[in-house]
């Protein structure tokens, strides 16, 4: 079955397949008679790749990402050759080199938020917001994973980031695993766990290993940060929730789904900005609480480096941050 469709832009053909399709689960490939040029390849990886929302992750995540909105013969060789490449990631990542002995998981957990993983990570540059600390949480499960900034890695401010940022969220887990430092040792945390009914376990201190999934990902977490804090590093609190946003919807190794995915029921969509998209721009002269906080939209004409877009705005090109906008809907 075919239709002309030559004379409409894809940007238009996506638009009606959203419209017709968007309150089902169908979930639809479209595949293109055209190749991709080279240069076409480059940039698509970079979109994927480079971007905040890519997050510079590994070669097999990298391609799931793309995958899911681009395929070419011969893919996997254009993604390994490109990050392969990549000066972020050669100067910014670990070389996975080391040789731990296997994990033992003793017990599986049943459900979501049954059982979840606490780490701290720091002392890190104290940020602009006074933060050293982040506080780091996986489920057993499904991998999602959370990450909170902290001032101080007391007991008390671990509890009260524990309790508001991520129990109020998730609900109350039946277990809790940490390892042996003090603060999750302290009375006042135990006090905390036992007041909601959580079994508290430590991980031995010769085999934190137990622990080695939420190692994996806040290693991952300090990669992310790397590739785009400041020179002063002072403002890595601020792309948080984008590394836990990347490492949430992308595919994990382990469970062969997305963490978003095992927790929410479907998958999460990413949304592509794309030469064609109509797309709104921040009004930062909105008058009084009542005016416009979005102006447009306007159609993008062109992608740059360092996530920059042209947009088509009256007679002029205008380059704006990817910050700025929202796709159009």
């Amino acid at each position: 079955m075919s239709y002309d469709l030559d004379q409409l832009q894809w940007h238009e053909i996506r638009t009606m397949l959203r419209y017709i399709f968007k309150d089902s689960q169908v979930k639809i490939l479209i595949f293109i008679d055209g190749e991709y040029s080279n240069a076409e390849k480059l940039r698509i990886i970079e979109e994927f790749h480079n971007s905040p929302m890519g997050g510079h992750e590994g070669v097999s995540r990298t391609i799931k990402r793309v995958k899911q909105y681009y395929t070419w013969k011969g893919l996997k060789k254009v993604v390994q050759a490109y990050i392969a490449s990549c000066s972020s990631c050669q100067k910014n990542k670990s070389n996975n080199t080391t040789t731990h002995q296997p994990m033992v998981i003793t017990t599986t957990a049943s459900k979501p938020f049954e059982r979840i993983y606490l780490d701290i990570v720091g002392p890190l540059t104290v940020s602009e917001k006074q933060n050293s600390y982040i506080l780091t949480i996986q489920d057993d499960l499904t991998k999602f994973s959370s990450a909170f900034p902290l001032h101080s890695h007391d007991a008390q401010n671990v509890a009260k980031a524990l309790v508001e940022g991520f129990i109020c969220q998730h609900g109350i887990p039946e277990i809790i695993l940490t390892d042996c430092g003090t603060k999750f040792l302290s009375k006042l945390f135990k006090e905390c766990c036992k007041l909601l009914e959580i079994e508290k376990l430590n991980t031995t201190p010769y085999h934190p290993q137990t622990n080695g999934s939420l190692e994996r990902s806040y290693r991952t977490l300090a990669e992310y940060l790397r590739h785009y804090v400041d020179k002063d590093h002072k403002n890595w609190d601020n792309y948080i929730p984008y590394a836990m946003f990347v490492y949430n919807t992308t595919v994990h190794l382990t469970t062969k789904n997305q963490p978003y995915e095992l927790v929410y029921g479907f998958p999460a969509v990413v949304p592509q900005v794309q030469v064609g998209n109509n797309v709104w721009i921040k009004n930062h002269q909105q008058k009084g609480k009542l005016g416009t906080k979005w102006l447009g939209p306007f159609k993008v004409t062109c992608l740059h480096e360092n996530e920059n877009i042209s947009i088509q705005r009256g007679r002029k090109e205008v380059k704006i941050h990817k910050n700025e906008i929202k796709i159009a809907k």
